[in-house]
């Protein structure tokens, strides 16, 4: 069956436009970042948070296609956020 095909150019024409990372560690968000870069799905406009408060912040300024959070944010832990 020719779904297969299908599928993967319909995954070619996603484009997202805003994301956002929310990870404490700078070190792990750049490599997020670059590895977002390097895929098909790469952003127009990545957005960074170092805490639990910057990424309520991030969200409260625009809306993001895609949030990516890091589980153990000192802060505030992700299912707490994913609350908000």
């Amino acid at each position: 069956m020719g779904t297969s095909g299908s599928t993967t150019s319909r995954a070619s024409e996603i484009r997202l436009a805003r994301v956002l990372i929310a990870q404490h560690n700078a070190a792990d968000r750049a490599l997020i970042q670059q590895l977002l870069q390097r895929t098909s799905l790469a952003p127009s406009e990545l957005v960074e948070a170092s805490s639990g408060a910057e990424l309520l912040e991030r969200l409260s300024e625009a809306p993001c296609d895609a949030v990516l959070i890091d589980l153990d944010m000192p802060d505030q832990k992700a299912p707490d956020l994913i609350e908000h």
